[in-house]
C-alpha cells in the first residue's frame, strides 16, 4: 500500500450508518476493536473513535458524532461474538464508566502473549514485529482525537490498532492449543468481564501518600477529606482532578492547614489563588467531626513496620524462584504475582495472596512453592549447605 493511501475502510458517522454497520456484523464470529480518546480536558476521558475489524471489513465509528452507541454496545455483551483487543483493559473501563455495560467473551492478545513467552505488558508494535514480522511507521505521540475532520495519518495510526487482531488471534491461539493453555489464559479473560476490573477506589491515591506515617490522626482525617473533595468537585464539574487542585499542593496544604489560612499563605509554594478560594472550604473539613465510615477508611491505613531483613531475603529469594519457573515455562511472570500483594507479604505476615493457590498459578507454581510463601516466616536462609537456599 503506498504510504499516502489509507486502509479501505467505512467510515460510519450516522445513525443510518451504525444501523448498517450493525446489521452486516451482528452474526460474525469475531469483532476486533479499539478506541481513541482524550483524558487530559474532563473528568472522564471523551470517547473520539471507535475502531473496528470484522470479516466484513473495517470500520472507524464516530462517537462524537453519532450520539447512541447502542448498537454497537449490543456487539460488545453478544456472548456469540470473541471480542478481540490488544491491552482491552481500559477500553472496557471506558465503556463501563459511560455506559455501564460489561464485555462478555473477551479475548485480549496482550495479556494471551503473555501465556507464550512475551513479557507482560508487551507492546502492540513488539508483538506484531514477534509474531507476524510487521514493523509499523510510529503513530503520533499525542494526538488530538477531538478535532475534525481527522487526518489520513491519524486514520491509518487508529486503523493500525484493529486490522491485525485476527492474525494475532489466530496465531496466539495456535501456540496456547499446543501448551495446552486455553484455560490459563480464560481464567485472565474472566477478570475483564468483571466490574470489578473497573470499579476504582476513591481512597486509593490517599491510602498510597507517603506521608501518612509522618502526620498525625487529625491530619490523616484531612488528607482523606481532601482528595476526596478533590474528586467529587472533578467529577461535578466534569474537570480533570489537576483543574481542581494540583497534586503537589495536596501534602502542603494538609502539613499547613492546622494554623489556618495566614500560615498556608506563608508557603510559598501554594498558590494565593488556591488559598484564597478555598480557604472555608479546607476549613471545614479540617474541623469536622470523625465519621464510622472514615474510620473504617482510616484503618486500611498501611502499617508501615520495618521489613526484617531475613523475611526480605527470604521473599527475595522466593520472587527469584518463581522467577525460574516462569522462565521454564515461557510465562510473564508479572502475570503470575501481583508485586505490590507480593510486597505487602513482606511487612505484613499475617496476609497472604489467595490468587496464588487457586486456577493456573497453583498449577504452575506447585504446593511447595506457595506453601513455602505461606510459611515465610519459618523459612530460613541456607548459606552453608552447597546450594544456597532455603530451609525449614
Amino acid at each position: 500500500m503506498n504510504k499516502s493511501e489509507t486502509t479501505k475502510h467505512t467510515y460510519v458517522n450516522t445513525a443510518e450508518g451504525l444501523q448498517s454497520f450493525y446489521n452486516q456484523n451482528k452474526t460474525v464470529e469475531w469483532l476486533g476493536f479499539d478506541t481513541e480518546f482524550v483524558g487530559e480536558r474532563t473528568y472522564y476521558p471523551l470517547l473520539c473513535l471507535i475502531q473496528v475489524a470484522t470479516e466484513y471489513g473495517n470500520y472507524l465509528i464516530d462517537p462524537i458524532a453519532i450520539t447512541d452507541l447502542g448498537l454497537f454496545i449490543d456487539l460488545i455483551v453478544d456472548p456469540k461474538i470473541v471480542k478481540i483487543t490488544h491491552a482491552g483493559e481500559n477500553d472496557y473501563r471506558l465503556l463501563y464508566q459511560q455506559f455501564g455495560v460489561l464485555p462478555v467473551n473477551v479475548y485480549d492478545t496482550q495479556m494471551a502473549a503473555g501465556f507464550i513467552g512475551y513479557n507482560y505488558p508487551v507492546s502492540f508494535a513488539s508483538l506484531l514485529q514477534g509474531e507476524l514480522r510487521i514493523r509499523l511507521d510510529k503513530g503520533p505521540a499525542v494526538s488530538d482525537w477531538e478535532s475534525r475532520p481527522i487526518s489520513k495519518k491519524q486514520l491509518q495510526y487508529a486503523l493500525n490498532d484493529v486490522i491485525y487482531l485476527e492474525e494475532l488471534w489466530n496465531g496466539i491461539n495456535k501456540k496456547l492449543s499446543e501448551k495446552n493453555r486455553e484455560t490459563w489464559v480464560t481464567e485472565e479473560f474472566n477478570k475483564l468481564q468483571s466490574a470489578k476490573s473497573y470499579e476504582t477506589d476513591s481512597n486509593k491515591e490517599f491510602l498510597a501518600n507517603s506521608i501518612l506515617p509522618k502526620i498525625n490522626t487529625k491530619d490523616k482525617l484531612f488528607l482523606m477529606r481532601l482528595y476526596q473533595w478533590r474528586i467529587e468537585m472533578a467529577e461535578k464539574k466534569n474537570k480533570p482532578k489537576e483543574r481542581i487542585l494540583q497534586k503537589k499542593l495536596i501534602n502542603h496544604i494538609t502539613t499547613g492547614i492546622k494554623g489556618g489560612k495566614k500560615n498556608l499563605q506563608n508557603n510559598r509554594l501554594i498558590p494565593p489563588h488556591v488559598i484564597d478560594k478555598d480557604i472555608r472550604t479546607f476549613t471545614a473539613l479540617y474541623e469536622q467531626e470523625e465519621t464510622p465510615e472514615e474510620r473504617a477508611i482510616m484503618n486500611q491505613i498501611a502499617k508501615h513496620v520495618p521489613i526484617k531483613p531475613r523475611i526480605d531475603a527470604v521473599m527475595d529469594i522466593l520472587y527469584l524462584g518463581i522467577k525460574i519457573i516462569c522462565s521454564q515455562n515461557k510465562i510473564a511472570p508479572e502475570l503470575v504475582v501481583d508485586r505490590p500483594r507480593f510486597k505487602r507479604m513482606k511487612w505484613d505476615l499475617a496476609y497472604f495472596d489467595e490468587s496464588l493457590d487457586i486456577g493456573w498459578r497453583k498449577e504452575l507454581l506447585g504446593e511447595n512453592v506457595i506453601n513455602s510463601i505461606r510459611n515465610r516466616n519459618k523459612l530460613k536462609v541456607d548459606t552453608k549447605s552447597e546450594f544456597f537456599g532455603l530451609k525449614m
